[in-house]
C-alpha cells in the first residue's frame, strides 16, 4: 500500500533522527582521536575533495557547509583543510581553526561568525607557507557546529597544478603526491569535482581516483560550472 504524503513526511524526520543517533557517537569518537593527533598515525574515515585548479571546489564546499571559502586565481588551496561539521539542537553557531605555522608554532583560534572563515583560512595558509606558490602538507583543522550544519568531515585538497614556480619546486608533482597520500587510504571516500565544460576522460583527478579505486566503489563525481557549457552541446552524445 503506497504511503500518503503525510506519512512520508513523518517518516523522513524520524529516519534522520535515528541516523543521527547512530552516527553521532561514531563522529564524536573520531573527533576525539583527531584532537589527540592520531590521524597522523592511523587512517580515519573522511571525504577527500579533489580536482584541478579553478574547477569549483570552493562552491561545492560552500553549498555543503553554508560558509564562504577563499576564491581566486592560481593556487588558492595551499594546504589540506579538514572541515569537520557537526549539527546542534539549538540555534547557536561556533567554529575553531587549528594549525601549525611553518616555524612549528601551534595556533588555535575561535571564530565568531561564518564571515570570518575565509580570512582565517588565508591567514593560516600565509603562516604555513613561504610564498603564494608553495604547497604545504600540514593540515588546517576547521571545526564548525551549527543548527543547519550536516554531520560530515571533508578534506579539501590543493588543486592539481601543471606548472613549477621558482623556489617552490615542482608544484604539479607535489600536488599530485599530496592528493594520492589521502585518497589511497581505503577509509577515505573520493569526491571528484569536474567542470561541465571539459571531457571527463581527460580529467586528471579522475585518473588518480581510478588508480586507487579502479572499481569506483568509493568515488563520487560532482559536476560544476554548468554556465560554461556551450548552448546545445549538453545534448550531444560522445562518439
Amino acid at each position: 500500500k503506497p504511503e500518503s504524503a503525510a506519512e512520508s513526511a513523518d517518516f523522513a524526520p524520524a529516519l534522520s533522527q535515528a541516523f543521527k543517533e547512530r552516527l553521532r557517537p561514531c563522529l564524536n569518537a573520531l573527533d576525539s582521536l583527531r584532537s589527540h593527533g592520531l590521524q597522523r598515525e592511523i587512517s580515519l574515515p573522511a571525504i577527500a575533495v579533489v580536482g584541478d585548479q579553478s574547477v569549483g571546489k570552493s562552491s561545492v564546499l560552500e553549498a555543503i557547509s553554508g560558509v564562504e571559502f577563499p576564491r581566486g586565481l592560481g593556487i588558492v588551496t595551499r594546504c589540506p583543510l579538514m572541515l569537520s561539521m557537526r549539527g546542534r539542537e539549538d540555534s547557536g553557531w561556533t567554529a575553531r581553526i587549528r594549525y601549525e605555522t611553518k616555524s612549528g608554532q601551534a595556533r588555535d583560534k575561535p571564530l565568531s561568525t561564518p564571515a570570518e572563515i575565509g580570512q582565517a583560512i588565508r591567514d593560516a595558509q600565509e603562516e604555513m607557507t613561504s610564498s603564494s606558490g608553495e604547497i604545504s602538507e600540514k593540515l588546517i583543522e576547521l571545526h564548525i557546529e551549527g543548527a543547519d550544519t550536516p554531520d560530515l568531515t571533508l578534506i579539501d585538497l590543493p588543486g592539481i597544478a601543471r606548472f613549477s614556480i621558482a623556489n617552490a619546486g615542482d608544484i604539479a608533482t607535489v600536488s599530485k603526491s599530496l592528493i594520492m597520500s589521502y585518497i589511497l587510504k581505503p577509509e577515505v571516500l573520493i569526491l571528484v569535482v569536474i567542470p561541465c565544460n571539459v571531457d571527463v576522460e581527460t580529467v586528471e583527478a579522475i585518473s588518480l581516483a581510478r588508480e586507487v579505486d579502479p572499481e569506483c566503489k568509493r568515488t563520487l563525481g560532482v559536476l560544476t560550472c554548468p554556465d560554461l557549457v556551450n548552448p546545445g552541446s549538453e545534448t550531444k552524445s560522445s562518439p
